[in-house]
């Protein structure tokens, strides 16, 4: 037992010390906060004030130098080049249709028309395909395209040769066409 008695005097020991390490770094830390709390308020606060008052004051002699003619007209340019940008950005681009065509047709499928309705996003194609299987694995390909809504087949029918002539209504969902910024 004597030996527990000395592990307890050996702690009580170190407690006292301890503390007062501990509270003179919380001292220490408090003081730091506090004098950068106030060199802050009273220190720097007011010296971007007045350097926000003087660039306020610069900008008001250069307001008064321009005429109020040339001001009216820059603020009508600057209009013009608002709108001019929210006009190319919300323009449609049709030639995409032409990428989405070669990059997604079959070889053994040729187009006989093509007719594109920018307004409705529609694309009316009427094509010949080598036979059915040809004509079903187009169609897989395009219902695999997350930027179709939908798609019809329609007037599906065997000419001369065993090969297949169809119509196809593909309709995009309108992020497709969209101009990308």
């Amino acid at each position: 037992m004597a030996d527990f008695n000395k592990n307890s005097q050996f702690k009580d020991e170190l407690r006292p010390e301890g503390a007062s390490k501990l509270l003179s770094f919380l001292i220490v830390i408090f003081s730091l906060v506090f004098i950068s709390y106030f060199g802050l308020n009273f220190g720097y606060i007011p010296l971007l004030e007045k350097k926000i008052s003087e660039a306020k004051d610069i900008l008001d002699s250069l307001a008064g130098e321009i005429s109020k003619e040339d001001q009216d007209r820059f603020q009508g340019f600057e209009r013009g080049l608002v709108s001019i940008d929210k006009l190319l950005n919300s323009r449609l681009i049709s030639s995409r249709i032409f990428d989405f065509l070669q990059f997604n047709t079959n070889k053994s499928i040729f187009w006989k028309s093509f007719d594109f309705d920018v307004q409705g996003a529609k694309l009316n194609l009427r094509g010949v395909a080598r036979d059915y299987d040809v004509l079903a694995y187009q169609i897989s390909l395009i219902n695999s395209l997350d930027y179709i809504a939908k798609y019809q087949t329609t007037n599906a029918r065997l000419i001369d040769g065993g090969k297949v002539e169809f119509d196809l209504n593909i309709y995009f969902n309108g992020k497709f066409l969209k101009s990308e910024k």
